[in-house]
C-alpha cells in the first residue's frame, strides 16, 4: 500500500526542515511526498530543491502565481499516485510511526476515510474524533447537526480515487480561511466507508494559522473575499452535483 502525502508550502521556509523531517523519517516508507510551492517568495523553493535531492521520494510541483492552499491541495490532488492520500499542512508535522498506524488499520478495515486524533501543541490539548460519527452521519456532522464538527482535512487517510473525484466537483478559487470545511463538505458528501481512531498522529502548530494572525483592513478584506468564493463554491456544488 503506498501512501501519498500532499504537503502546499507558502512563505513558510522556517517550518519545513521539521515538517519534512517528520514525514521522511516515517517508520513506514513506501510514501510519495507532493510538496506544492504555492510561489513562495521566501527561500522555500531551495530548501525543497535540497531534500529533494536528498529523497527521491519527495516531488516538487510549482505554481507560477499564488493559488492559495485550495488550489495547491488540488494540484497535489490530480498528480497523486498512491492508494491513499493524506495532507500535512507545511507548518504540523507527523508522529513518527503516523503512516504505520495508519497503515495497520486500513489492513483491518479498508475505508475511504481514517480520521485519527491530533496535539494542538500552543493550546497542549490533544483533540480525537467523535466515535459515534459513522460513515452515515459524516456528511450531516458538518452540515445538518446543531453543533457541527469542524472541517479539518489535515487529520485523516483518504482512498485517492474519493478525492480525485471529489476534487473534480470543486470550483477553483482563491482562499485564505475556510476551504478545509469547503473540501470536507465535498468529500463527505461522496464518502460511502469511513472510520476512525483515537492515536494521536499530527502535531498541529495552532498558533502559526492566519486565523490566529493579527489584522489590518487589507487582510480582513481577504478573510471577506474568502468567505464570498467558498460560498459561491457551496453554491456550484449544489446547484451542479448535490
Amino acid at each position: 500500500m503506498k501512501f501519498t502525502i500532499i504537503i502546499p508550502m507558502f512563505n513558510r521556509a522556517q517550518y519545513i526542515p521539521q515538517t519534512l523531517e517528520s514525514v521522511i523519517k516515517q517508520t513506514y516508507t513506501d510514501l510519495e511526498i507532493i510538496c506544492i510551492d504555492d510561489c513562495s517568495t521566501d527561500g522555500s523553493a531551495v530548501l525543497l530543491r535540497e531534500y529533494s535531492q536528498k529523497d527521491s521520494r519527495i516531488r516538487i510541483l510549482t505554481h507560477k502565481e499564488n493559488k492559495g492552499p485550495h488550489l495547491a491541495r488540488k494540484t497535489g490532488v490530480q498528480n497523486a499516485s498512491g492508494d491513499y492520500i493524506l495532507f500535512l499542512d507545511c507548518d504540523d508535522v507527523l508522529t513518527p510511526h503516523a503512516v504505520e498506524v495508519i497503515y495497520n488499520a486500513l489492513c483491518k478495515n479498508s475505508v475511504e476515510i481514517l480520521e485519527y486524533g491530533y496535539h494542538s501543541v500552543h493550546a497542549n490539548e490533544d483533540t480525537v474524533p467523535d466515535s459515534a460519527v459513522t460513515a452515515d452521519k459524516l456528511f450531516s456532522s458538518l452540515v445538518y447537526d446543531r453543533h457541527p464538527r469542524a472541517g479539518t482535512i489535515w487529520n485523516k487517510a483518504y482512498k485517492t480515487e474519493l478525492l480525485k473525484n471529489a476534487f473534480s466537483k470543486m470550483t477553483d478559487f482563491y482562499a485564505v480561511m475556510g476551504e478545509d470545511f469547503y473540501e470536507s463538505v465535498v468529500i463527505a458528501y461522496y464518502t460511502k466507508s469511513y472510520t476512525s481512531i483515537h492515536d494521536i498522529l499530527v502535531y498541529y502548530n495552532d498558533e502559526s494559522g492566519i486565523s490566529n494572525t493579527r489584522k489590518n483592513l487589507a487582510s480582513i478584506q481577504k478573510d471577506l473575499d474568502s468567505v464570498a468564493a467558498i460560498l459561491n463554491g457551496f453554491r456550484n456544488f449544489f446547484d451542479l452535483y448535490a
